[in-house]
């Protein structure tokens, strides 16, 4: 992914710019207002098929004086470097560099100096497709390359005197080489690219720009930001910008992104406690900011932006980044002095509308004090924008529940994805990569049953339906007319041993829930989470004759526990059971998800929740970061339901069971009858929890409700 490519730099550098210092001795002359003019033929190409040599060619030199012509080629295995050795103290006295270039196509250069027995000091250079462009970068704006396999650099401090080469790298060609896969995800194409180079020279100190220079750079001469995935990117200032910053066009498209990446000066974050960005962009989005640190751990958060092309101005706490799957260590909380790049990540082409898209970016800054937690608000001192309409009414966007010794829930007033009808429920979550998935029952209107369907996010609110070719959006397999999964419900989705595991309950609509039983729980397995194939035509688990389940099996969720996977289900027992009627938790046991061992007792019964009417139905099982197993689950009482919580050292307990519920139902809103279904994660130092609201109205919708880690107070 983009954010690793400055560590593949520092590998691509080592490996191949340490023998340039014997291949070419620099030809350097002094110019009018230039400290040192490299000749074209100073410089030397790293890489078996690219080549460099001056050119007078028309289209590719200025003012007929010869131009450095540069020729490589993006693709698998392609790599190259252009290196400019220099020996002695041979910009002791330079204070940065200019220079003239044209390019092909779109391309993210990053300039690099590198002192002998010292540092690398970076800067990236984006470059438009064929107008010649002015690269100006001041030596004090360069940043010292940190983590992976970077040189240390002993003293902190560039030191011109002792650098012994000029490097510069198209990073996108790099990425490519290493992975195709780069191409596609950020629309780059194979084959050959041209780069020219024109009046190169190395500029005397011009001092030190007045003011404080922001995190984002914009006030220096060139943007120090890579621009992965987009058509074009440019400076600007106009509007929606109110002052110098960055636009960016890009296709919102399936299976492409765009990033924007900065890196980040040596403990320029040392003492912050939030970032605050002020951006705008065309379409509705949500966007990933993702804090890479010089250790390799990694942290991220992710905001939405309305798509009014009005600048908006989102505070991000520190303390609200979460921890990234990819990740070096475990550890939960960022430190910010070990920042070593910001990128800003917009996936939602993955998987949200198509179109294309401008995104203005004006301000990168790092602050202090309190700070909101991922809010958007229109940015003052525009005059051309209208301040937003009051609301109509004073609708809380979410509201709480205190439960005594454990954790206050704040749970989403409004749904979070009501589908094509409004009939949509039983969800589950899993965290994918940079994208959450979402399997849940969804309705078929043609012949009228429950479905299994499935939908993408960026940040687990914000929810798209997977496209797909039949009339019902998002639907993952076929229910199967006159067997025994003609309607599907419940279905639950995990990934294990390199599978997605897609479980559901089939049964044969015959005009209601328990006028349908029985129920089984079958399986279908996929390799990308997209395409699932069922296991056999069977189900893999059957209600027991006579037992806690012999009516109906539904609502699997799974639990690694002791080298096993661990089903928690809930079993009905009404009419052919001979134990006491009512609704079980039971559980089960496998070694490889397919084939399940029953376990005898009941893991939690009415018994247990004497409040309740039946007990306790559509579990979700979560293992907490403190080893103990978490218990969420719908409460079954005579009249509605709300979601209760309990707690338990295996997942078959003794439970230490929450005295109040944690979600409950909310008068006059899509789930007034009752909240039910949970599916949960424990992220970083947050609880998420998704669930369906049944209302007065006949809709099924999905919530969302969360809670701070750890659960408990006392």
């Amino acid at each position: 992914m983009p954010h690793r490519h400055f560590r593949r730099l520092d590998r691509f550098i080592d490996a191949l710019a340490l023998t340039a210092l014997s291949c070419l001795a620099p030809g350097l002359h002094a110019a009018e207002s230039a400290v040192l003019t490299p000749d074209p033929a100073a410089w030397t190409v790293m890489g078996a098929t690219a080549k460099a040599a001056p050119t007078r060619e028309k289209a590719w030199s200025r003012d007929g004086r010869a131009a450095l012509d540069y020729r490589y080629a993006v693709g698998k295995g392609q790599v190259s470097l252009l290196v400019l050795p220099l020996t002695g103290s041979a910009l002791a006295k330079a204070g940065g560099l200019t220079f003239n270039a044209r390019a092909s196509h779109m391309t993210n250069l990053v300039i690099a100096l590198e002192e002998q027995g010292g540092g690398r000091w970076t800067l990236p250079v984006v470059l438009n497709a064929d107008p010649w462009q002015t690269v100006q970068i001041s030596f004090d704006d360069l940043v010292l390359s940190t983590g992976g396999d970077s040189p240390v650099d002993k003293n902190g401090v560039l030191d011109l005197d002792r650098v012994q080469r000029v490097s510069i790298v198209d990073v996108g060609a790099m990425l490519a080489s290493a992975s195709i896969d780069m191409l596609r995800l950020f629309s780059m194409e194979e084959g050959a690219r041209r780069l020219a180079i024109d009046d190169f020279a190395f500029t005397a100190p011009a001092g030190r720009r007045s003011g404080e220079q922001a995190l984002d750079g914009f006030a220096m001469p060139q943007a120090p930001w890579s621009v992965f995935g987009a058509t074009r990117a440019e400076p600007s200032s106009a509007a929606p910008l109110t002052r110098p910053g960055l636009a960016v066009d890009y296709r919102k498209q399936r299976g492409l992104a765009m990033s924007l990446i900065r890196p980040v000066p040596v403990a320029a974050l040392a003492s912050v406690d939030a970032l605050e960005l002020s951006l705008a962009s065309r379409m509705k989005t949500t966007l990933v900011l993702k804090l890479e640190q010089s250790n390799g751990d990694k942290f991220e958060a992710d905001f939405d932006l309305p798509g009014n092309s009005a600048l908006q101005t989102v505070q991000l706490k520190l303390t609200d980044f979460k921890r990234s799957d990819d990740s070096q260590s475990r550890n939960s909380k960022p430190d910010p002095a070990k920042a070593s790049n910001l990128i800003l990540l917009d996936i939602g082409g993955l998987f949200a509308s198509k179109g294309d898209n401008r995104l203005w970016l004006q301000r990168v800054a790092a602050t202090g004090g309190p700070q909101g937690s991922a809010r958007a608000t229109e940015a003052p001192g525009r005059a051309a924008t209208a301040a937003p309409a009051p609301a109509a009414a004073a609708v809380p966007a979410t509201v709480s529940v205190d439960v005594p010794g454990w954790s206050r829930w704040s749970k989403r007033v409004q749904p979070i994805h009501s589908g094509a009808s409004s009939l949509v429920g039983d969800p589950s979550v899993i965290r994918d990569g940079l994208i959450y998935r979402m399997v849940y029952n969804c309705y078929d209107p043609q012949r009228k049953g429950g479905a299994v369907c499935q939908a993408t996010s960026p940040n687990g609110t914000a929810w798209t339906d997977l496209p797909t070719n039949g009339p019902l959006p998002g639907r993952m397999i076929d229910t199967r007319a006159g067997k025994w999964d003609d309607t599907h419900e419940t279905p639950y989705l995990t990934k294990y041993k390199g599978e997605y595991l897609l479980y559901f309950s089939g049964y044969r609509d015959k005009g209601g829930f328990f006028k349908s039983f029985p129920a089984y729980v079958g399986l279908a397995v996929s390799r990308d989470g997209v395409n699932f194939q069922r296991v056999g035509d069977q189900p893999i688990i059957k209600g027991t004759p006579g037992g806690y389940d012999s009516d109906a099996v539904f609502s699997p969720s799974i639990v690694e526990h002791e080298g096993q996977l661990v089903m928690l289900y809930t079993g009905y027992c009404f009419d052919t059971c001979k134990r006491e009627p009512g609704v079980y938790l039971m559980a089960a046991t496998s070694t490889n998800g397919r084939d399940w061992v029953k376990r005898d007792k009941p893991v939690m019964s009415k018994a247990d929740l004497p409040k309740t009417k039946d007990g306790a139905a559509e579990a979700e099982i979560v293992k907490g970061p403190d080893g103990n197993f978490y218990l969420f689950m719908t409460l079954l009482y005579d009249q509605g339901h709300d979601i209760g919580m309990a707690r338990a050292p295996t997942p078959y307990g003794p439970w230490d069971i929450a005295p109040v519920p944690i979600v409950r139902r909310s008068g006059g809103e899509f789930d007034d009858v009752g909240p039910i279904a949970p599916s949960v994660l424990i992220e970083g130092n947050k609880v998420r929890l998704w669930y369906h609201g049944f209302s007065k109205r006949n809709t099924i919708q999905i919530g969302y409700a969360e809670a701070p880690w750890p659960l408990r107070l006392n």
